[in-house]
């Protein structure tokens, strides 16, 4: 289950008693500024050390139109700081401020507002790598291959600084903005635009994807434009599957497709440039993660797995596998009752209906779906308030992330959508939801099967 992150709702429901609020280590330095704009901060954790130490920079993603740093997680964080590393994140103003270049000349400018402060906080300024999902992939890539933007002439000392960097990693990353460029990876001529590109190049009308001036923008904005032979190695995961797409596919299907990075991958390899891409179809078989291949590329020591000598086809996945989440179960819910019904998996999908009532009456009701896609799984859900007007224009969706015996992952692709959901059948009667909210937030919420039903004829 999920609730609308806008919905009032949703905040009541952060602070069940069920809740439990996971806490990420303060930052050394929190909304240091690196211009006039109000999103022109970043946070950084400093790592202590005797020596000076690389450092990785998170860029949030959001579609150039929302996003926030807290979104780092606690995870990456900590398996940074445990190799050694010291890490910022930060923020860059949004589409709604303007349009390209804003938000990748903001990233610069952060980047060389910390170098410039490199001796200071102890950093080595020569070793920098950047990672982000969606938008903060696009924005990591376009600083990984653009030309160095210092000015050695610059009055200012942090414009002489470099915006060059060592290494970049990305989840469900663009490598091209390009409207021509999607219509011909995905072989769609009549492909619509997505609407995050629409204020991202101050286009308000479909009809001036045409004009001269936005097609130069969409060339500039294009990291793989500005892909040479001296450029940084790249490791790229995606979650969905090589999907079919045509022109009624949603954008926030193609806009976050294989395709691509592997667009991106055959243009490095003609120029010997590394460059990793993961998916479904195409397994890892030699980091792991893209924290082992930041740290690798950061500290020049493997915490990469070793290349095996062949790798083995993902075997089949079966919605069969999900047959545990089958049954009713409810549970107490901000002075409410929370009850989420599965029917058990058939043709690929199983499906439930969530409601939650309170002192007499409908809050709300939500169907969710999860579908066999490829060789993984989709989640899709919907909500509807009272009178079962949809809480949203479409559907929220999550891809597959991790599936454990009698326990399933996933995480949000779509606006809106929470970054994490999970459900866990623990024992015979006892079953958890746990999400994790956009702000970061996790909570957690316990289930058990409703008294029988008394009813008799």
């Amino acid at each position: 289950m999920i609730f609308k992150h806008a919905s009032i709702l949703f905040f009541t429901l952060v602070v069940l008693s069920h809740a439990v609020m996971a806490e990420k280590p303060a930052p050394t330095h929190a909304n240091v500024s690196y211009g006039t704009h109000e999103r022109n901060v970043f946070d950084i954790w400093i790592t202590p050390s005797d020596n000076p130490t690389p450092l990785v920079i998170y860029i949030h993603g959001g579609g150039f139109r929302k996003g926030d740093k807290n979104t780092i997680t606690e995870d990456s964080l900590k398996q940074f700081q445990e190799a050694g590393l010291s890490v910022a994140a930060i923020h860059y103003r949004l589409s709604g401020t303007g349009p390209y270049p804003i938000m990748m000349e903001d990233a610069a400018r952060c980047l060389q507002t910390i170098r410039s402060r490199a001796k200071e906080w102890n950093l080595d300024a020569d070793k920098v790598a950047c990672y982000g999902g969606s938008a903060g992939a696009g924005i990591s890539l376009w600083l990984g291959f653009h030309e160095d933007l210092a000015d050695p002439k610059s009055d200012d000392p942090i414009s002489r600084e470099s915006t060059r960097i060592t290494a970049v990693a990305t989840r469900n990353g663009q490598s091209t903005y390009d409207l021509r460029d999607f219509r011909k990876i995905f072989n769609v001529p009549d492909l619509p635009n997505g609407e995050a590109h629409f204020p991202m190049f101050a286009v308000t009308d479909a009809t001036e994807w045409n004009d001269p001036h936005v097609e130069e923008l969409m060339e500039d904005a294009s990291p793989i434009n500005h892909l040479t032979k001296d450029d940084v190695p790249v490791y790229m995961n995606y979650t969905r599957g090589n999907l079919f797409v045509n022109r009624e596919t949603e954008s926030g299907v193609w806009v976050h497709h294989v395709k691509l990075g592997l667009h991106l991958q055959k243009a490095m390899r003609k120029l010997g440039i590394e460059c990793s891409v993961v998916s479904p179809e195409h397994p890892e078989t030699r980091y792991g993660s893209f924290e082992a291949f930041l740290i690798e590329k950061l500290t020049n020591s493997s915490t990469a797995q070793k290349p095996k000598p062949s790798v083995a086809k993902a075997p089949e996945i079966q919605i069969d596998r999900l047959a545990w989440l089958t049954g009713s179960w409810q549970g107490a819910a901000n002075g409410g009752l929370l009850e989420e019904t599965w029917l058990p998996p058939k043709a690929d999908t199983i499906s439930a209906l969530v409601r939650f009532t309170k002192d007499g009456r409908t809050e709300f009701v939500e169907i969710i779906k999860i579908e066999k896609v490829g060789n993984s799984f989709e989640l899709r859900l919907q909500l509807y308030d009272p009178p079962m007007r949809p809480q949203s224009d479409k559907p929220h969706v999550f891809n597959l992330s991790k599936i454990e015996k009698n326990k399933i992952t996933f995480h949000g692709i779509s606006e809106g959508s929470h970054r994490k959901l999970s459900y866990e059948r623990v024992a015979q009667d006892h079953f958890i939801i746990r999400f994790r909210t956009f702000e970061g937030r996790d909570v957690e919420i316990n289930l058990s099967p409703p008294p029988r039903n008394t009813f008799k004829f």
